[in-house]
């Protein structure tokens, strides 16, 4: 039965059960912003923000105990997700595979696909800057089965899902699963499971009408249905296909929103989790490799159906719509060794004032990181992280203006645990200390629970910039399974929010970075270093030329090499500085590489 929620309760400020008492700011800012938060596909054509150019300075590194960061891809196309964090990472006992979207060029990204790169004893490859597939793809969902098959499926756009496979020791392989959806589908989440680690299983979205090319249906009367799929052979057939489960249809739901939702297996134990704004949020979950699925609710919404935009949400009927608490869209969930399931996601509230505008106001300062496990009633949460008041003032201090990716000041968040049955959780979090004046950067903070989820540590950040603060790290995704070390893949760029959606900042080249940290999670001693010696290229991207400054070494040699290691351009100098003419070169990323006999250093430069 449907509660209605009391106003104090819409402001987020209700019983939730607290494990214990995080700092919360004494008062969130009630900033509003107008969106129809209608996914992105990718075929979108993204406007031409002109590349910011910066100068590229010495950065000042520092180095931590128990703390591994290492560098393994790029891309320019930087939304990794509309909402949940897709499966990303893995960690076979110490071999990791890591995939993410990425591209080298700008709209309409004609070479986007899945950037792939693995480790061999936590040692990871080259960094690469083709796609795996032969198409324009987006959105992978990244695993290995038992029989040590790697896999990659995305979405093509309106159509079938593409299916990237390799077996051990073997080429990749490209394939397609099929279905019999008009519209086609997007946005998959997959994941190895079975008692045999063998079985694939996967959810993806039918194609909702904002995002339809030519027509406006419905799929069994929903807009945008979460199907079910399953394979037991790795991938090869699927012998569930297109099933829409009764406890997500239509006499339940009106439709589902593009990424809001996330996929966890261990053994034969399968959950998927959806993480709503105007309906419930709720998990699936089966103990039976996928035959028979049991529904329980995280968030229990006030109005079943609710025709958002059509209906005011009036609930204490005083002829006002009312503020409403629901997930953020994204959230995560992991399955323990114990078998034991654990989800958590950011909070959000909504407020539709305006019907027939095809739009609803949502709250990004809101605050709150929630955590939920088959113990607790349906509905029932407990909130286990707030903004961190890393200033030690007794409140948060924001920038009024917040980088957009439609989630909680505590969001985006990522689950593990280790053989100990150790719960580990990643977020984004907004740091109140690191700006660029106008927003605040995001960094990734840690926390663990011992007990099963009943008590949690303090949030540790754990991005390593206290130095150098100038950058944004954002969808970070955590292998589930956690050894000596937490393993994750994090996007990092220089600039609060995204290009293609939100901000539409600048286009900028964006980094993929695998951090490790240890699971005593004790970061906190920095020792600050400085590289022997460095240089700066600027401007950085460049529309033609550009000037090597090599500082204290005044002689010297530079090289310009394409992605492929070729020479392009030599210059020697005794003056140590150099100018560039580069007007000649395509549009792409090349290697500057400056230094002598005894010193060598190289950066990337961008030629737009």
């Amino acid at each position: 039965m449907k509660q209605r929620y009391a106003l104090l309760a819409a402001l987020g400020l209700s019983g939730a059960l607290m494990a214990q008492t995080p700092y919360q700011a004494p008062a969130e800012k009630d900033i509003a912003v107008k969106t129809s938060h209608q996914a992105m596909t990718g075929h979108e054509v993204i406007p031409q923000t002109p590349r910011v150019e910066r100068e590229v300075g010495q950065v000042i590194a520092p180095t931590r105990a128990g703390f591994t960061e290492t560098f393994i891809g790029t891309t320019q196309y930087d939304l990794q997700s509309n909402g949940a964090n897709q499966n990303r990472i893995e960690n076979h006992d110490g071999t990791l595979v890591a995939g993410w979207t990425q591209s080298q060029q700008v709209t309409p990204f004609n070479d986007r696909g899945t950037g792939w790169n693995d480790a061999t004893d936590y040692a990871f490859g080259d960094i690469p800057f083709d796609r795996l597939e032969s198409q324009r793809v987006g959105w992978p969902s990244v695993t290995r089965t038992a029989g040590g098959r790697d896999i990659a499926i995305t979405h093509i756009g309106f159509e079938n899902l593409s299916m990237m496979y390799r077996d051990a020791g073997g080429a990749w392989q490209e394939t397609e699963v099929e279905t019999e959806v008009p519209m086609g589908l997007l946005w998959p989440r997959a994941i190895a499971g079975g008692a045999d680690g063998n079985t694939i299983h996967m959810f993806a979205l039918t194609t909702p009408i904002g995002n339809q090319l030519t027509t406006a249906d419905l799929y069994q009367g929903m807009d945008g249905a979460l199907l079910y799929y399953r394979s037991s052979d790795q991938g090869d057939t699927w012998e569930i296909s297109d099933m829409l489960l009764p406890q997500m249809d239509s006499t339940q739901f009106l439709g589902f929103g593009g990424d809001s939702y996330a996929i966890a297996a261990n053994g034969d134990k399968v959950a998927f989790a959806v993480f709503n704004d105007w309906s419930d949020s709720f998990v699936m979950i089966s103990e039976d490799n996928g035959d028979n699925w049991t529904k329980r609710v995280l968030v229990d919404f006030p109005v079943d159906l609710f025709p958002q935009d059509d209906e005011l949400l009036d609930l204490n009927e005083d002829m006002l719509a009312d503020t409403v608490l629901n997930s953020d869209n994204s959230g995560a969930l992991h399955i323990a060794n114990d078998m034991s399931l654990h989800v958590t996601w950011g909070n959000m509230r909504y407020l539709d004032e305006t019907l027939g505008d095809d739009q609803w106001t949502y709250f990004p300062f809101t605050d709150g990181l929630q955590y939920w496990n088959e113990d607790m009633n349906d509905g029932e949460s407990m909130t286990i992280a707030f903004t961190t008041d890393l200033d030690d003032d007794g409140e948060i201090t924001l920038a009024e203006d917040i980088g957009i990716y439609f989630t909680s000041l505590t969001g985006h968040p990522s689950m593990g645990s280790d053989a100990a049955g150790t719960l580990y959780v990643s977020y984004s979090g907004v740091v109140e200390t690191h700006a660029t004046g106008t927003q605040n950067y995001r960094h990734v903070f840690l926390m663990k629970s011992e007990d099963g989820g009943a008590n949690w540590t303090d949030p540790v950040d754990a991005t390593p910039d206290e130095e150098y603060i100038g950058y944004e790290a954002i969808f970070c995704t955590m292998a589930p399974v956690v050894d000596d070390e937490l393993h994750m893949i994090y996007q990092r760029d220089l600039e609060p929010g995204l290009h293609v959606r939100g901000d539409e900042d600048p286009v900028d080249l964006n980094d993929i970075i695998y951090l490790a940290v240890t699971t005593d999670l004790d970061i906190t001693g920095v020792e600050e270093y400085v590289a022997d010696w460095d240089f700066n290229v600027y401007p950085n991207p460049t529309y033609g030329d550009a000037t090597v400054v090599l500082g204290e070494m005044l002689h010297g040699t530079v090289q310009v090499l394409d992605m492929q290691g070729k020479e392009i351009v030599t210059h020697k100098t005794t003056t140590g500085i150099v100018s560039l003419s580069l007007e000649a070169l395509a549009p792409g990323i090349y290697l500057v590489e400056a230094g002598n006999d005894i010193q060598r250093s190289t950066q990337r430069l961008i030629v737009h």
